[in-house]
């Protein structure tokens, strides 16, 4: 950066103080990069940290001299966070990966104080999970949508994105498959987007299943171990890949052709949006906006209302969480009706 630690001058300090928020911004994705590398923090948490920068706040102050941002100008930002509808828990994250880029201006003297930043009240709301008949209803209009194979007529960069059609009505039978291996898996959608067939291992035992063994998401590097259907669904999956020669070891299970795994993502929400609207499921229950994570959601809640009796521990190792997100994100929302077997249930007296 060409500055000293200490005794900066005035001409120093000026130039300092004349950065764009841009290139501040790029050195603290450079030092979190650098970060990944010395097992610091996770590859997903500099990716997500990345999307946020690039899709709202470098919009909003790229250009800009950091030191004239103003309290104000972030409390617009915060404004259009709201506006978009996001959770405050989202709004809460996008907020942080902004302050973090004042906080490394701050320590670096680029700046003389860091402005005021509205308060965000975190909520935890659910992520709108689907009922056992929901979830039979989103297959079936998933089916559906992959019959449909026309395409658009012009072929163009604004109905295209990594070779892939997004503009149509169908959606890639994948996404059916997608849709039962997250609710069979446990998994997040974040690792839907990377996991390779070198991470799946099918398992016949006493109790058939997958394991998989996934790059590390949120610090949480164990292993997952399937329900039964997922066998299934991969095995259906593989041997349709297969005749492409898309079922080698590092080939991705879903939408293998397209290298970047983020635009792999885009599309992939995109198109389970596709099979939401048309099986009319936008909403949950609470009014929450679905997404793809109401699959994950969905597949922790089948096992805490069916799976006869499972320890919170065992289930959050298995979904690589915590005990306190599975109490505070899912169990929270259980009703003592919802399991009323073991409620009613008594222990043998011999």
């Amino acid at each position: 950066m060409g500055l000293q630690s200490h005794l900066i001058t005035n001409e120093a300090l000026a130039g300092a103080l004349g950065q764009t928020f841009m290139k501040v911004a790029t050195q603290v994705v450079e030092l979190e990069r650098s970060r990944v590398f010395a097992g610091e923090v996770a590859k997903m948490s500099v990716r997500n940290f990345e999307y946020r920068l690039n899709s709202m706040i470098l919009p909003a102050f790229g250009p800009r001299l950091i030191s004239e941002i103003t309290g104000e100008q972030i409390h617009l930002l915060y404004q259009r966070l709201i506006a978009k509808g996001l959770a405050s828990i989202s709004v809460a994250q996008y907020l942080q990966d902004l302050k973090k880029i004042f906080n490394y201006a701050y320590a670096h003297s680029l700046i003389d104080r860091i402005p005021y930043f509205p308060k965000v009240k975190k909520t935890s709301v659910p992520r709108g999970g689907f009922t056992v008949s929901e979830y039979r209803q989103l297959v079936v209009a998933a089916k559906q949508l992959a019959t449909i194979q026309a395409l658009p007529s012009d072929v163009t960069h604004r109905n295209t994105a990594g070779g892939v059609y997004t503009k149509t009505d169908g959606i890639p039978i994948e996404i059916v498959w997608v849709i039962r291996f997250m609710v069979n898996g446990f998994m997040r959608p974040s690792d839907i987007f990377h996991i390779k067939h070198k991470h799946v291992e099918i398992v016949r035992r006493e109790y058939e299943y997958l394991r998989l063994t996934l790059p590390e998401t949120k610090r949480h590097k164990n292993q997952i171990v399937t329900l039964r259907p997922a066998v299934r669904v991969y095995e259906r999956l593989k041997a349709h890949m297969a005749k492409s020669d898309l079922a080698g070891p590092n080939d991705y299970l879903f939408l293998p052709t397209i290298k970047d795994r983020a635009i792999a993502g885009r599309l992939i929400s995109q198109h389970f949006n596709k099979v939401l609207k048309a099986a009319d499921m936008k909403q949950g229950s609470l009014g929450q906006q679905r997404s793809l994570y109401s699959l994950r959601h969905t597949s922790i809640m089948f096992r805490l209302l069916y799976g006869n009796g499972i320890d919170l521990l065992t289930l959050a190792r298995n979904a690589r969480t915590s005990v306190q997100m599975i109490e505070k994100f899912y169990a929270s929302n259980l009703t003592s009706e919802m399991n009323i077997g073991l409620i009613q249930s008594r222990r043998s007296m011999h």
